[in-house]
């Protein structure tokens, strides 16, 4: 091989040697925080070495080597020694090393330490770490809903109360378990809480509530209760199973109880699963089937959807709560309704062999297992007279006047599935009948002949929910507009995929509102906080419960028009056996400008006109 030969492949070689000796570096770079360190130590020792050597054999003030690469080392970690050396060349030497050294400590060191504060912010911001909590409220994923879960359980002052009294504990802490990455998931939920976010009650942790590691990091079986609510864009039962499977395995693993879990399921048969999991405390609700209910009674009467959302709201006005009061054993319901004045009396809850049943029949004695619902503003304001309020004559008694079964023409505006599930809603009303049509295209048909117009978001859309609502409110303008063209003015009910879109709706009287997310988060919130409460909604919501009816005066031969105190209202309804919670008032029938009171004070004065409805519940 000639010289020119042999010189190329020694560059060649040295080019290889620099791409791995780069490559090597760049590993080492991107190890991590200790590999980067140890480079810097190295860099420290080669030109600790590099400096001393120089001045050893370039000077003669040094007795041996290792003295000056002392002396090297402190000009590099310490300026201050500049001044101190004597010699051009030692000065030399020494300047180089001293500018070196602000390179290697002062710049290099400092961006390790800022990279490392850095990753420790950016991980405790993820929420990777491990927690050790007691008696927290474990929330399993994260989508629009959760929020306005959290806000509720926050806010539910008497409820809360009494949840952190059970589990002794002064303030609740709720853990939110999500897949999305942690600065994201905390900044949406922030967003969304305001003020309540500040008073470190909310906790995000990264992780799968499907995977054992990650319900451990989160302390499972220290928690509380655990909320398993329905996910946006997920198959909600096949999740809800698999994450009853991880926790099972984390209280095998550990031989604890583990927490109360509320369950959402979507297909009412899915909740079966729960029987595979017996050491698990699991309180099924079936989210889909109230919401059916909800719609179809809406529709069936319009107004109900304003009292729906309110009952499942602290802000909204009048709440159920569960009372108990020792005093009230022994009686019957209609004796023990006559101690309560500021507030509305409902019923019990009864347990039998069949499980929990809302009795509402006046006669019926209340034992000491049975638990008093009322309906009142606040928890506070129930409260026990020692003298009973018999203030009025009894009425006399004539049979009740029942309306002859109605019909209804609706139309659905959205997709069949949707539509099927409420039409089995419908049909299983004995005074109800409701012909049903089902488009996605309404432009075209004939309005005039329906009674009755609902608009459904669309489903299975790969869409956000805020844009499932433009796409809805689009719908309902155009639908109005169309309808003050042709002089037609039916009744329109409308379901939103988000609590925001409807303020839209605020001044349409004409229209009810109904929100599936928000009635379903604030339902799972109630519920997390008094497990009972899953059996008053499902009395007083559920498929197989209590209906909620609006009937006209004449119904319970009361007489119209005339004014009436509301106590006389409830009494004359509660001689049949049902419950008047409140009234709707029209204010405009021909614009459909109504107001509902729900639960008024026994002394508010109505003056009833034909065109009043009583909400009554039977």
């Amino acid at each position: 091989m000639d010289n020119n030969g042999c010189l190329r492949h020694k560059l060649v070689e040295l080019k290889i040697l620099i791409r791995k000796i780069k490559f090597f570096f760049e590993r080492s770079v991107l190890e991590g925080s200790w590999s980067q360190l140890l480079i810097i130590v190295f860099a420290i020792l080669v030109v600790s070495f590099s400096g001393g050597l120089s001045a050893y054999w370039l000077t003669d003030g040094f007795e041996n080597w290792e003295k000056s690469v002392w002396w090297a080392f402190l000009r590099l970690t310490d300026p201050g020694y500049l001044g101190d050396d004597q010699g051009t060349v030692l000065r030399t030497i020494s300047t180089i090393l001293t500018v070196v050294g602000y390179v290697l400590f002062m710049g290099t060191l400092v961006a390790l330490m800022t990279q490392w504060m850095w990753r420790l912010v950016r991980s405790l911001e993820e929420g990777r770490t491990s927690l050790s909590l007691k008696g927290h409220i474990v929330l399993a994923g994260l989508d629009q809903r959760t929020p306005e879960m959290i806000r509720e359980m926050l806010l539910s002052d008497n409820r809360l109360n009494m949840f952190l009294r059970k589990f002794r504990q002064s303030k609740l802490t709720v853990v939110v378990l999500t897949s999305r990455p942690g600065i994201e998931a905390v900044q949406l939920i922030k967003s969304e809480l305001g003020a309540l976010w500040g008073n470190g009650q909310v906790i995000v942790r990264f992780g799968r509530a499907s995977d054992p590691d990650d319900l451990e990091r989160v302390d499972i079986t220290n928690a509380a209760v655990m909320l398993i609510p329905q996910v946006e864009n997920t198959q909600a039962d096949a999740r809800a199973s698999t994450i009853l499977a991880a926790l099972n395995h984390v209280l095998k693993k550990y031989d604890r109880p583990g927490p109360l879990v509320i369950t959402e399921f979507e297909q009412e048969e899915s909740s079966v699963i729960v029987q595979a999991f017996p050491a698990i405390n699991c309180q099924p609700i079936h989210i889909n089937s109230i919401i059916s209910k909800i719609l179809a009674q809406s529709i069936k009467h319009a107004g109900l959807a304003k009292i729906f959302m309110e009952l499942l709201s602290h802000k909204d006005g009048h709440e159920i709560y569960i009372k108990e009061f020792p005093s009230l054993v022994g009686k019957t319901i209609k004796e023990a309704e006559e101690y309560f004045e500021h507030v509305l009396p409902i019923g019990v809850l009864h347990k039998n062999k069949d499980g929990v049943e809302l009795m509402l029949e006046p006669s019926f004695v209340i034992n000491d297992a049975d638990k008093p619902l009322f309906m009142a503003e606040d928890i506070s304001s129930i409260e026990f007279s020692n003298s009973s309020q018999k203030n009025y004559s009894k009425t006399e008694l004539r049979p009740l006047q029942l309306p002859d079964m109605r019909s209804r023409s609706v139309l659905i505006i959205g997709d069949q599935l949707r539509a099927a599930s409420l039409q089995k809603e419908l049909d299983s009303y004995t005074d109800f009948t409701a012909k049903v049509d089902v488009v996605q295209d309404f432009k075209t048909i004939d309005l005039k002949k329906y009674d009755k117009i609902v608009i459904l978001p669309l489903s299975g859309a790969n869409v956000r929910a805020d844009e499932l609502d433009q796409i809805t409110i689009h719908k309902f303008f155009m639908l109005r507009s169309i309808l003050m063209n042709i002089d037609h003015h039916p009744d329109i009910l409308v379901e939103l995929a988000s609590t925001t879109a409807a303020e839209a709706f605020a001044d349409e009287g004409r229209c009810d509102v109904i929100v599936p997310a928000y009635i379903s988060a604030h339902l799972t919130a109630h519920v997390g906080l008094r497990r009972e409460l899953s059996h008053v909604f499902d009395e007083v919501l559920g498929p197989n419960g209590c209906d909620m009816t609006l009937y006209h005066a004449s119904v319970y031969n009361i007489e119209v028009p005339r004014k009436y105190s509301f106590a006389e209202l409830k009494i004359i309804v509660r001689s049949y056996g049902h419950v008047l919670i409140g009234l709707r008032i029209a204010l405009d029938e021909n614009k459909h400008r109504r107001r509902v009171d729900l639960a008024p004070h026994s002394s508010t004065e109505y003056e009833l006109t034909h065109n009043d409805r009583l909400v009554v519940l039977h």
